[in-house]
C-alpha cells in the first residue's frame, strides 16, 4: 500500500512537471523610455497598467508623436522601436550583446504599436529567453478592434536570427485565426 503512494506521488509529480515544461515562459517590460517628438521623454520603471495604458494611448490617438520606444526586460533584453512620424523604420532587440532586426519590409506594415501589451515569450523548459534557441515577442497593433481584440502580432527569432511573424486576428467571440504577417 505504502509503495502504491509513492509511485502515485512521484507519477503526478511527473506530469506536473512535464506540463510546466511545456508552457512557454513570459515577461513583460520593467523599464520603459518614451522618446517623443520635440525631445520630451518619458521614463517608467515598473508602471502601473493605467499609466502605462495612459501613455499609450496618447500614442495611438496622436497626441504625443513617439520616435523611439526603449524597452528594457527583467531578463536583460532590450527591444527597441523607432518611427520617423508616421512609419515605423525599426524593431531590434538585444540578447547577449547582439542586436537582431526585424526585416524592415515587416516593420513598415505595422501602424500602430500598443506598448501596453509587449512581452517577451520562450519554451518554458529554458530558464531564460538567452538560454533557448527560440524566442518572441507578442504585442497589439491597429487602431481598430475586432470582436474587442486588437490584433496580436509575434516575432519569431531563432539561433539569433529574426525567423517570421504572424498575426492573430479574432473572427468572432470566440474564434480567432493565425496567419504570416
Amino acid at each position: 500500500m505504502k509503495l502504491k503512494k509513492v509511485i502515485i506521488s512521484f507519477f503526478a509529480l511527473f506530469l506536473t512537471l512535464t506540463a510546466f515544461a511545456n508552457k512557454d515562459r513570459y515577461v513583460v517590460p520593467y523599464k520603459y523610455i518614451f522618446i517623443f517628438k520635440g525631445n520630451d521623454s518619458v521614463f517608467l520603471k515598473q508602471p502601473s497598467d493605467f499609466l502605462l495604458k495612459e501613455i499609450n494611448e496618447e500614442i495611438i490617438s496622436g497626441k504625443k508623436v513617439l520616435v523611439e520606444a526603449i524597452l528594457t526586460f527583467p531578463t536583460g533584453e532590450i527591444a527597441v522601436f523607432k518611427r520617423n512620424g508616421v512609419l515605423w523604420e525599426m524593431i531590434s532587440i538585444s540578447q547577449n550583446n547582439k542586436e537582431i532586426f526585424v526585416p524592415k519590409l515587416t516593420v513598415q506594415k505595422i501602424k500602430e504599436i500598443h506598448f501596453n501589451t509587449v512581452a517577451l515569450l520562450w519554451p518554458g523548459s529554458y530558464e531564460s529567453p538567452s538560454k533557448s534557441k527560440s524566442f518572441h515577442i507578442r504585442f497589439d497593433i491597429g487602431a481598430k478592434k475586432s470582436y474587442d481584440r486588437f490584433p496580436t502580432l509575434n516575432l519569431f527569432f531563432s539561433s539569433g536570427n529574426f525567423s517570421s511573424s504572424s498575426i492573430k486576428r479574432q473572427l468572432d467571440n470566440i474564434t480567432s485565426q493565425d496567419s504570416d504577417f
